[in-house]
């Protein structure tokens, strides 16, 4: 049986709401802080002008995928871990990446110990993604202007993740990419050169817990159109 849709939103949400709280506690001035960081403005996105698609198994998901790294001119950004992409072992999904002529970035928990699903992708191209406390997003942004944003759980047996060209939610996850793209190091970095400009700042951290606030809130505000396609592939 499949998680509810809801359930999987409510559970990230609630973990967001942690982790804001822990931050209110814990340091003064933080709300005025919290006011300085950009908000989106402008005229709303209309969502019957935005694509949709729910992509289920493996396969359905390898497909879209191999299909925007072949289409892709000018960028690929990939950030989730080895348990993220470890179903995609033995398949043309990192070779096509290895291959790409756009600019080419990945943020994933490598370790030297062992073997990893982007080890043949050049170090240059890979930085760490070790913080612990992040919220577990999993994606792939394509030229920025689509997305493949993917849903996990523990209890959910197949792969699930849902395609859009939407801008907002395209943007959003380019900010917190961009954000964790800045503090993170290169795999092939030193300890010492790793140490260097290692501090995280309150308001760098703010920043990638609103951008998560944002892309969590835009999937609720979309959730009907997502459930309801969903519920047609069960």
């Amino acid at each position: 049986m499949l998680v509810p849709f809801y359930q999987w939103l409510h559970n990230k949400s609630k973990n967001t709401k942690n982790r804001i709280n822990e931050l209110e506690t814990g340091k003064e001035g933080i709300i005025k802080l919290w006011k300085m960081i950009p908000k989106y403005s402008g005229n709303k996105e209309k969502t019957d002008e935005n694509k949709f698609q729910t992509l289920q198994g493996r396969n359905s998901i390898l497909v879209k995928l191999e299909q925007m790294i072949k289409e892709s001119s000018e960028n690929i950004l990939v950030l989730g871990t080895e348990v993220d992409f470890k179903k995609f072992y033995h398949t043309e999904f990192t070779t096509l990446l290895k291959k790409t002529k756009s600019e080419l970035r990945i943020l994933s928990d490598y370790s030297s110990k062992g073997m990893h699903i982007f080890e043949d992708v050049p170090a240059k191209k890979i930085k760490k993604l070790d913080d612990k406390n992040r919220e577990d997003f999993c994606f792939i942004i394509k030229d920025d202007n689509e997305v493949i944003f993917f849903v996990s759980s523990s209890e959910v047996k197949d792969m699930m993740a849902l395609w859009t060209d939407s801008k907002t939610f395209v943007t959003t996850l380019r900010s917190l990419f961009s954000l964790i793209w800045k503090k993170a190091h290169y795999i092939d970095e030193t300890s010492a050169e790793s140490l260097l400009g290692s501090e995280i700042t309150y308001e760098h951290r703010l920043r990638e817990i609103e951008q998560e606030k944002l892309i969590l809130n835009y999937l609720q505000k979309n959730y009907k159109l997502t459930d309801n396609k969903l519920g047609a592939k069960r």
